[in-house]
């Protein structure tokens, strides 16, 4: 059954939603991306990746922020992010999980492109404790979805070697130093 007050894609959207969206769009005008994460120009001392990810019923996401030590200070940036809708039927358990596996993949990848760099540390975040369990204990007798999952995460892993952490709120990632200060001392 077709519901009767959801607009059409070919009708004109609202004069409200219209001047919320080109305000929006103004706004853009502010932003300002950091395309460095050497910004001072100096050799670099350390690098460390930090690579968030989470899941719901609706998506999962990953992001890795770099931490970077230079000898005139420290920067934080955002590297890499991505985001995909999730499949149907999955626990958020399993979407969790998923989640480790995408952020896995991105840590393996950015450690590629920044191979010239002194990355110091990978750590992976993840809040979902089953899913730490199930990378944490590999070998558990797990379902073929489950377990072949954690093996891709294990060489992962071991080939850059990841620490993972649980995301129990207090350390998500925050814009401040703060957080930083927080990712520092784990």
């Amino acid at each position: 059954m077709a519901n009767d007050k959801r607009p059409s894609w070919e009708n004109e959207v609202g004069t409200e939603l219209k001047e919320k969206w080109v305000k929006w769009l103004h706004g853009l005008q502010n932003v300002k991306i950091l395309r460095s994460i050497a910004p001072y120009l100096e050799d670099i001392t350390t690098i460390a990746l930090h690579h968030m990810m989470d899941a719901s019923s609706k998506a999962f996401s990953s992001q890795t922020i770099a931490i970077v030590m230079e000898p005139s200070g420290m920067i934080q940036a955002l590297l890499t992010s991505k985001s995909r809708i999730t499949k149907r039927g999955l626990s958020i358990a399993r979407q969790e999980l998923v989640a480790c596996v995408k952020g896995a993949n991105i840590a393996a990848n950015t450690n590629k492109a920044l191979k010239r760099w002194p990355i110091l540390e990978n750590y992976c975040w993840a809040d979902s404790q089953v899913a730490l369990c199930w990378i944490e204990r590999p070998f558990g007798g797990w379902k073929s979805f489950i377990s072949n999952r954690v093996k891709r995460i294990k060489e992962i892993s071991d080939e850059i070697d990841i620490k993972w952490k649980r995301d129990r709120g207090k350390q998500r990632m925050r814009c401040g130093k703060d957080g930083v200060q927080n990712m520092l001392e784990h």
